[in-house]
């Protein structure tokens, strides 16, 4: 290759400085010949020796050559010529010397230039005599190539031929198997892979066929990110891998364990521009052809897309047939297809089911006439067929039918018609829900919402309904009369919270029947709420009957009730009013009569006699008063209009003052003092009996503290304070009164707490732990006025009680009534038997203290010793020594 370019470049040189080589050599001829004239040789004739030195030029140096030669002696020659013929006078010998020079030099220059441009012709030849030369081998080349290409496109066509002849009859799932394995032994792959997206669980894809090179290997899901179609996925076109692919990916052990070399694939995009699957074609050497494979794959690509998006529509319509199916078999509620005249097509066990049939087909055989046999109202089947006929549809429509058993259920049916091309309905299809739970929660709802749950009487709502009715129809009849009688049952809540909720449970049920069996036949009888009942009597001739009414239910509520075994005695509050005001104007509203009744029933509570009360205007300006006394009182304890009294009580053994008992006044700045009868119930009442009673424990604590430190008492003298029913509901009464000690600095053992049988028993479930905390800080307990409640022995000794108070009621007929001798005589022996003090109160002769004395009581309190006296009093009355003593 070096020699053939050293060849070439002399050559080029040769070429390019041809002519003025064969100029050189002419000069060089004509030189010697004129050396040899001047010294005497022989010199051949001119032309010969132009011929002969033309022949050697231009064999030796070429073209150029020779005739640079040759004009050169032609020079010399015509010069010859000239100095023949021109004398020598005009031309001496320097000056035809330098003429002959510059005319060889024109003349070479003219030479030259044509002589160039011939060469450059003769060049251009040759350059283009080459290029036809190498075009001709390029031609050769490219024809070759082309009879190349057209044998490999003749075997890609016979190749693609093959494989469309061994897939075109296979589709399906069958399709991918036989492209695999025709794809891998046509291309001499040794795998190929078709795989499928899984939609469900992103990342993951499953091989539709693996050929292993003989054999197909069994199909599997894998991670996206553990194979080749990975890559195809990130570049979403044909990607290949000639050679080394192991290296290019370390991770995918799978590459190594089949052996693979080299890989190209290719994505198998839908129509909607989604991946759903991928085509692989795995090898164990370095792939050729690629151009080749890439046809076929991309041909091929397309044929596994419309067979995966077939495979996969096919898929989604056997999942939607078996979720049918699935549905029709498995559904709660009944579906169908019935025909306009009254027969099922089809049923599912759903349906078969709501209607008490073993099965479709035993429903289908045996219901032929659905509006005879099924509809329990065949009006309703027609409502419905011309409901369908006009708007092509129903829903929700209920109704009621017959099970083959003959039991009747409620349904609810949503049906549409179906059509044939001509408009004509050829069937019904639809749905059936059995509702007949829903109905009966519906009529339990409507009879809740106007009926107590406990008694099945009337409510409150329903009661204010009819009255209202009643109402409107006085307004249309003037000489229409009726009376609303509003109860209250006394004493429930004792009842229920001692003997418990289920016997005060049926202790309303049985008084309601007793209120139904009182009443006459179309009087209504209502709960309202908790032991209040309400009853309806219409159609009165005069206020008499209406008060009779009242008389006998309040007899009948009188008489004991059996409860568990045991008699159960309670009374009622019964208040009346009519539809008339006493104003003689009929009533508005039925909740305003309502008011007005439960107004009178308050005021009979407050007689406390069991006699029905007549409402008129008074009752309600005293409810008025009775609302201004409460508001008066609220604000009672920080206008500081509460004060304190304090009774003795003696011991009736040594004489001495044994303690006080702290008992509330209210200073009105208007009524003056008022009456505790009035203001503690009130109090009570409405609650405010809790700040009263801890203003009053406070207080009191405080004055004895002071007695105290002042030396008026001794040091054994306790303070008795009254603790209210809703104060010992009062969760957090043992540590407010622990408070109160601590702040006042008395001692616990010289504090009793005077408790009511009836607030023990109204609380017996927490009394026993809230006595016992009270107990265990020292505090002694007393039971006030003992002998007037219901509490019963067996629960009395309980609780931890350290005294009895023998009510006033008992104490003040000693000496007359021999049987109040023997109550009283009772008690005191039974706190003696239980290990507890007797105070008697209302202790106002002599008599009655001696008889105590002899009885065995230990303390008494009244008048006989002192009337309740403020602070002051009661620091004279210890300095003067003039309370009694014995």
């Amino acid at each position: 290759m070096k020699l053939r370019l050293i060849r070439y470049g002399i050559h080029k040189i040769l070429y390019e400085t041809s002519f003025w080589i064969g100029g050189f050599v002419g000069i060089l001829i004509v030189s010697a010949i004129e050396v040899s004239k001047n010294m005497g040789f022989w010199v051949p004739i001119p032309f010969v020796i132009m011929g002969f030195s033309v022949i050697l030029c231009a064999n030796l140096g070429g073209l150029k050559t020779g005739l640079a030669c040759t004009s050169v002696i032609s020079i010399y020659i015509i010069y010859i010529a000239w100095i023949k013929w021109v004398p020598s006078v005009f031309t001496p010998e320097p000056i035809r010397i330098s003429l002959v020079i510059l005319l060889i030099l024109i003349t070479a220059i003219l030479l030259g230039r044509t002589t160039d441009k011939k060469n450059l012709v003769i060049q251009t030849l040759k350059t283009t005599q080459n290029e036809l030369k190498k075009r001709v081998l390029e031609l050769a080349e490219t024809n070759a190539l082309l009879d190349r290409e057209n044998q490999e496109r003749q075997q890609a066509e016979a190749v693609l031929q093959s494989l469309i002849l061994e897939t075109a009859s296979v589709t399906g799932v069958e399709f991918f198997p036989a492209l695999a394995q025709h794809l891998g032994l046509t291309l001499g792959f040794r795998y190929v892979i078709v795989t499928e997206v899984i939609q469900e669980i992103p990342g993951r894809v499953r091989t539709l066929a693996f050929w292993g090179g003989d054999h197909f290997l069994e199909n599997t899901e894998l991670d996206l990110d553990q194979t080749l179609c990975n890559e195809i996925n990130k570049t979403r076109s044909l990607t290949y891998f000639s050679d080394r692919v192991q290296e290019l990916f370390p991770h995918l052990s799978s590459l190594v364990e089949l052996q693979v070399v080299s890989s190209i694939g290719v994505p198998i995009i839908s129509h909607s521009e989604q991946i759903i699957g991928y085509l692989c074609l795995l090898h164990d050497q370095p792939i050729k052809n690629e151009d080749r494979i890439q046809s076929l794959i991309h041909i091929f690509a397309g044929r596994i897309v419309a067979e995966l998006e077939r495979k996969q529509a096919e898929e989604a319509q056997q999942k939607a047939e078996a979720k049918y199916r699935s549905i029709f078999e498995n559904a709660i509620e009944g579906i169908f297809q019935s025909t306009p005249d009254g027969y099922y097509l089809s049923a599912n066990p759903a349906l078969a089911r709501i209607y008490g049939y073993d099965s479709p087909e035993d429903l289908i055989q045996n219901l032929r006439n659905i509006s005879e046999q099924l509809y329990v109202n065949p009006k309703e089947r027609q409502e419905f067929t011309q409901i369908m006929l006009e708007q092509g549809q129903i829903s929700g429509f209920e109704y009621q039918v017959y099970r083959q058993d003959r039991q009747v259920i409620w349904i609810s049916e949503n049906s549409r018609s179906v059509y044939d091309n001509q408009g004509n309905i050829l069937y019904y299809e639809g749905t059936v829900e059995d509702i007949t739970q829903r109905k009966l929660a519906e009529e339990k709802l409507l009879y809740n919402a106007f009926y107590d749950e406990l008694t099945s009487l009337p409510n409150r709502a329903l009661f204010i309904d009819r009255v209202q009715q009643s109402l409107a129809h006085s307004q249309r009849r003037s000489d229409s009369l009726f009376a609303v009688l509003y109860v209250d049952l006394d004493r429930f809540k004792v009842i229920n919270d001692s003997l418990g909720h289920a016997v005060g449970n049926q202790l309303l049920i049985d008084l309601s029947q007793r209120l139904i069996n009182t009443v006459r036949e179309g009087d209504t009888v209502a709960r309202l709420n908790g032991d209040e009942f309400a009853v309806l009597v219409e159609d009165i001739q005069e206020i008499e009957d209406a008060t009779q009414i009242a008389e006998r239910i309040s007899l009948t509520l009188s008489q004991p009730f059996q409860l568990e075994q045991q008699e159960v005695f309670t009374s009622a509050s019964i208040g009346i009013t009519f539809n008339f005001q006493s104003s003689g104007h009929l009533y508005e509203s039925a909740e305003e009569l309502l008011q007005d009744a439960d107004t009178a029933m308050r005021h009979a509570k407050y007689l406390g006699q069991g006699s029905p009360q007549l409402f008129d205007q008074r009752m309600q300006k005293n409810f008025r008063s009775r609302l201004q006394l409460e508001t008066d009182l609220r604000r009672a304890i920080e206008r500081d209009e509460l004060l304190l009294n304090y009774q003795l009580i003696v011991s009736l053994l040594t004489g001495e003052i044994a303690g006080f008992e702290a008992l509330v006044r209210w200073n009105h700045p208007k009524r003056g003092l008022v009456s505790p009868v009035q203001f503690i119930p009130l109090a009570e009442e409405t609650g405010l009996i809790v700040p009263i009673g801890e203003w009053v424990l406070r207080t009191a604590c405080k004055q004895m503290r002071q007695w105290q430190i002042e030396q008026l008492v001794n040091h054994n003298v306790t303070m008795s304070v009254n603790v209210a029913g809703r104060q010992f509901a009062q969760l957090k009464l043992v540590n407010m009164i622990q408070d109160i000690l601590q702040e006042t600095g008395l001692d616990a053992k010289l504090l009793r707490l005077e408790i009511t049988e009836g607030v023990i028993m109204e609380h017996f479930e927490s009394a026993t732990t809230q006595l016992q905390q009270l107990r265990d800080l020292g505090i002694q307990l007393s039971i006030d006025d003992f002998g007037t409640g219901y509490s019963s022995l067996s629960r009395l000794q309980q609780f931890p009680i350290d005294i009895l108070k023998i009510d006033r009621s008992f104490v003040s007929p000693l000496g007359s009534k021999a049987e109040n001798r023997e109550i009283v005589e009772t008690i005191i022996n039974l706190a003696v038997n239980l290990k507890m003090s007797v105070v008697a109160e209302g202790v106002e002769t002599l008599e009655q203290i001696l008889e105590l004395k002899q009885l065995g009581c230990h303390y008494g309190q009244g008048y006989f010793f002192s009337r309740p006296l403020d602070s002051e009093g009661i620091k004279q009355l210890i300095l003067n020594h003039q309370f009694k003593y014995l």
